[in-house]
């Protein structure tokens, strides 16, 4: 690892990877922890994320009715 200037053929270079490697990890798991909050707060307050559908609730059903009971297909 030449670009952050750690000899990896030492033991100090390797106690100093080992290191990084668990504080990224931990950042890692901090992000998506945060990330995860966010969203059940999100939900909390009644806010949906995604994309929004493109058929309303109705056309969809009627869509899926039609390709059961195969009188047309997905194209």
């Amino acid at each position: 690892m030449t670009e952050q200037g750690i000899d990896t053929y030492t033991m100090e270079g390797r106690t100093k990877l080992g290191r990084l490697s668990v504080v990224a990890e931990l950042q890692q798991e901090l992000i998506v922890a945060n990330t995860n909050d966010g969203l059940a707060s999100a939900r909390a307050r009644g806010r949906v994320g995604g994309r929004r559908p493109e058929l309303p609730a109705d056309q969809a059903t009627l869509a899926q009715q039609l390709y059961d009971a195969r009188e047309k297909t997905i194209q």
